[in-house]
């Protein structure tokens, strides 16, 4: 067993043990793949408690060799200031933050770490760059999902009548939506939808303030929330753009990018620094949910989805109505955009 795939299993899976047989259940659905693959490459779907001992006094000092290296890579990183953090290479600015937020972390540790380096993650995060191919590969899977819906008279009829159209039929549009995104792509995942009270609920028993910001949709385990009382009030491109960015992220969760350190920065939980932002929730900080639009998953979402709906604009004739979103929301939006915008001028 190559020792990257041992320490996979041991970082980030809970490992269990029943009737002398060991499980290993990964913290995240982003290891799922990876980590079915090495336990039938290395034979180890029935692996015994014993077996599993002796694996562990092999691997085990070259282990915490690494594990050590890993630590004084991090203290280097740590001690540089900004400037140098934003010159670092693509691949090193990746493994930076690999190192400071691996898988198992509390909301202590993530918020610790957060409050320690901020700085510097910001640096790191604004600095980021996409290469240009993989824009390139991106925008002509995208011209797909926009020609699939602009020949689709029924889907385009209702997007020209969005505010009389009925909360079901809003619905239906974005379940032709996720079709036609899973045609494309050969993926999509589940869509469930959820009301404001509801999710506000959900929110506070994990611990955030009341008043946080609901979204109006997101991508949570293998599937789409969408906010039903947001969608009712939406403008026509919701049902459309919403799926799209949401499945973009589904993508990334279970996708290969060809390019190997696309996949890493994906595969990396650099978004753990959001939940410190959505801790301090000061939303009246002009620096409000910079973090947030400066991840690199929204960076590719929000990009993918605005080069989408401005060629669907164009190739179905539709005409974008007035949305009712908050200052905050909108703010919130052009942040995204602006930040994939620059991400996109930087690569060519």
């Amino acid at each position: 067993m190559k020792i990257e795939d041992f320490e996979l299993l041991i970082d980030n899976c809970e490992i269990t043990a029943e009737e002398d047989k060991v499980y290993f259940t990964p913290y995240s659905n982003k290891d799922n793949q990876r980590v079915a693959k090495i336990l039938i490459d290395e034979k180890m779907n029935d692996l015994s408690v014993d077996g599993f001992n002796q694996i562990v006094e092999q691997k085990w000092p070259t282990y915490q060799a690494r594990k050590k290296v890993k630590q004084q890579k991090l203290d280097r990183y740590n001690k540089m200031t900004t400037e140098e953090i934003a010159k670092l290479p693509m691949e090193d600015k990746v493994e930076y933050l690999e190192l400071l937020f691996p898988r198992k972390m509390t909301k202590a540790q993530v918020i610790d770490v957060c409050e320690q380096n901020e700085a510097n993650i910001r640096a790191c995060l604004f600095n980021l760059d996409f290469p240009q191919s993989f824009w390139q590969k991106e925008q002509k899977q995208a011209d797909r999902y926009v020609a699939l819906i602009a020949n689709s008279p029924e889907l385009v009829e209702k997007l020209q009548n969005w505010p009389n159209t009925s909360l079901d039929d809003k619905k239906n549009v974005i379940k032709q939506s996720l079709k036609i995104f899973e045609y494309v792509y050969g993926t999509a995942p589940k869509l469930e939808f959820y009301t404001e009270a509801q999710e506000r609920e959900r929110l506070v028993k994990l611990g955030f303030p009341k008043d946080t910001h609901i979204d109006m949709a997101y991508f949570k385990d293998g599937k789409i929330y969408f906010n039903e009382e947001r969608l009712q009030t939406s403008e026509n491109f919701f049902a459309v753009s919403v799926p799209f960015h949401e499945g973009t992220h589904y993508r990334q969760d279970r996708e290969s990018f060809g390019n190997p350190l696309i996949d890493r920065l994906f595969n990396s939980n650099a978004n753990y620094a959001t939940i410190y932002e959505n801790q301090r929730n000061n939303q009246e900080d002009k620096n409000y949910k910079d973090l947030y639009t400066m991840m690199p998953d929204e960076v590719h979402a929000y990009g993918l989805q605005k080069y989408m709906e401005n060629a669907l604009m164009e190739k179905a004739r539709l005409e974008r109505l007035q949305n009712n979103d908050t200052k905050i929301v909108k703010n919130i939006h052009n942040k995204g955009y602006s930040m994939s915008k620059v991400n996109q001028y930087r690569s060519r």
